[in-house]
């Protein structure tokens, strides 16, 4: 399966032997005990996804070498997502150099603890700092921009 982020992913589990408990890796630091779970990659790469199924005493794995492969212009790894709006609207948003969009937006930010810094012409620079966690929405309360003077 190839595709850009976010890439929804629907997997089934073929197993024979009507195993009673299901183990999904997603290889991108997501587990899943449901037998057919759906799955969004946040993040460009290349993912491995294992699946151990069990009954009673005996267990099978299954692995799949970077069966999953996110592609695209977003940020590498995985990923969450945020959602920014400002004060006033259109304000460009950038993580360093890496522009992001423009509020209001749902943003891809790669998974950890970013900078987010918000411009519009004829209104100051704003940075929020923000933490974001693997498939996590976190909505950031709206960025209130000055105008300069």
């Amino acid at each position: 399966m190839t595709g850009t982020p976010p890439l929804t992913v629907e997997f089934k589990d073929h197993s024979i032997g009507s195993p009673k408990k299901w183990r999904w890796d997603f290889g991108d630091g997501t587990l899943s005990t449901i037998q057919n779970p759906t799955h969004v990659y946040g993040g460009i790469g290349r993912y491995t996804v294992t699946l151990e199924v069990m009954k009673g005493n005996l267990s099978s794995i299954e692995r799949r070498s970077e069966i999953i492969r996110v592609v695209g212009d977003y940020p590498t790894g995985p990923s969450g997502y945020a959602m920014v709006t400002s004060k006033p609207s259109g304000a460009e948003v950038k993580m360093g150099d890496v522009y992001l969009g423009t509020t209001p937006a749902t943003l891809t930010v790669p998974a950890g603890s970013h900078s987010l810094s918000f411009s519009k012409e004829g209104y100051l620079n704003k940075t929020v700092n923000v933490t974001i966690r693997p498939n996590e929405l976190k909505l950031i309360p709206q960025v209130m921009l000055k105008a300069v003077s």
